[in-house]
């Protein structure tokens, strides 16, 4: 069983730092691009569920280096990899420990 949260870039590229505490890291869990979830909002995580075939393992996030101001880019362990943009939202699977 999982949930799902939404980082804006900032709170993605802070959350794979090793610095950041152990319950907001992202890396090594599964996120996506929220634009490629259709008929998703923050407001309905659980919505993003059915779409988990698109979720890849995170790698690391930086901002971007050839991109618009503000934008964080996803690095998978696949080697593809996702801008998310100053007013996107990178979408996060994070299991539930029972």
């Amino acid at each position: 069983m999982s949930t799902f949260d939404y980082l804006t870039p900032a709170e993605a590229v802070t959350a794979t730092q090793a610095t950041a505490p152990e319950y907001q890291r992202i890396t090594g869990l599964k996120g996506v691009d929220a634009d490629r979830i259709p008929n998703v909002i923050p407001e309905e995580p659980w919505r993003a569920h059915g779409h988990l075939d698109k979720f890849k393992e995170i790698a690391r996030v930086e901002w971007a280096k050839d991109a618009d101001p503000g934008t964080a880019e996803v690095f998978y362990t696949d080697g593809s990899a996702d801008l998310i943009k100053r007013d996107g939202l990178l979408c996060i699977e994070r299991p539930i420990n029972n």
